[in-house]
C-alpha cells in the first residue's frame, strides 16, 4: 500500500522529470537555431558594410566642403584671389593643403610633416588609407591649372579671382585623388587613362569607364557629389572641370 509519503515522492520525480524534459533541446533544434542565426548573419553584414560605405562617403563629402570653405575664408582674406595651388615660402613653394591649413586653420606646416601617417583633420577621408609622403599631404586633389601662383622650378605665375569663374557650378574645386595636385596630359588617349592623375580611392582596380568608379567632387559653387570618374575624362586642360 503507498503511502502519503511515497505519492509525494512519486510526484517529485514526475514534476522533476517533465522539467528536465521541456529545458532539453533536440538536436535538429539546435541545428535549426544555428541555421537561422548563420541566415540572419548572411543577411545582415552586407547591410552593415553598405551602411559603413555610406557613412564615410557622408564623411568624406562634408571633409571636402568644409576644405572649400576654409579656401572661401582664404578668399576673402586675400581679395577674392583663390587660394593657389603652390604658395611661394620663402626660397621654395608650399602646396596649397598645406598652405590653406597654416593661414585658415590655425594648423602648423609640421601637422603634414610625418611620412607614412595619414593626413590631419579634414584633409583626410576616412575610407582611405593612403599615407602622407613629401608629396603628399591630402585626400584631396586640386587641379593646377586653377591659380597656380608660385613653383620654385616653373615659376607659373596664373592668378584667378572668384568673380573670374563664369561658372563655377561646373569647375573642379578639390576632388578624392592620391595626388594632391592634378596635372593634364593632353595627349589623346594617355589622358584619358590618367585621368588627369585622380588616382581616386575607389578606383582600385576599376576601369575608369566602370560606373562603379566614382569620386567625391566640391566645385567652385559650393556643392558636393560623388561622380563617376569617367566623366571627368577631358582630354583638353581648357575643357570643364579643368578651367573656366
Amino acid at each position: 500500500m503507498i503511502n502519503q509519503h511515497d505519492t509525494l515522492r512519486l510526484d517529485c520525480k514526475k514534476f522533476n522529470r517533465s522539467i528536465r524534459n521541456s529545458d532539453a533541446f533536440t538536436l535538429i533544434e539546435l541545428l535549426v537555431v544555428i541555421s537561422i542565426i548563420s541566415l540572419l548573419i548572411a543577411i545582415l553584414l552586407p547591410a552593415l558594410g553598405a551602411a559603413r560605405k555610406s557613412a564615410q562617403t557622408l564623411q568624406c563629402g562634408t571633409n571636402q566642403r568644409q576644405v572649400f570653405v576654409a579656401m572661401v575664408a582664404y578668399s576673402q582674406n586675400h581679395n577674392d584671389w583663390i587660394v593657389p595651388t603652390y604658395m611661394q615660402n620663402g626660397a621654395s613653394n608650399r602646396l596649397w593643403s598645406v598652405g590653406l591649413a597654416i593661414e585658415t586653420l590655425n594648423m602648423q606646416a609640421g601637422d603634414f610633416w610625418p611620412t607614412g601617417q595619414r593626413p590631419p583633420g579634414i584633409f583626410s577621408c576616412p575610407s582611405s588609407d593612403y599615407l602622407m609622403t613629401t608629396s603628399h599631404y591630402s585626400d584631396w586633389g586640386r587641379s593646377t591649372w586653377i591659380s597656380r601662383i608660385y613653383h620654385q622650378t616653373y615659376l607659373w605665375q596664373q592668378e584667378l579671382r572668384h568673380s573670374d569663374i563664369p561658372q563655377p557650378g561646373k569647375i573642379l574645386a578639390t576632388t578624392d585623388s592620391r595626388m594632391v595636385t592634378l596635372t593634364s596630359n593632353s595627349s589623346g588617349a594617355d589622358a584619358i587613362n590618367a585621368t588627369f592623375n585622380i588616382w581616386g580611392r575607389h578606383r582600385g582596380s576599376l576601369a575608369p569607364s566602370d560606373p562603379k568608379n566614382v569620386v567625391n567632387i566640391s566645385y567652385f559653387d559650393g556643392h558636393v557629389r560623388s561622380q563617376q570618374i569617367g566623366e571627368l575624362q577631358y582630354v583638353d586642360k581648357t575643357d570643364f572641370p579643368w578651367q573656366p
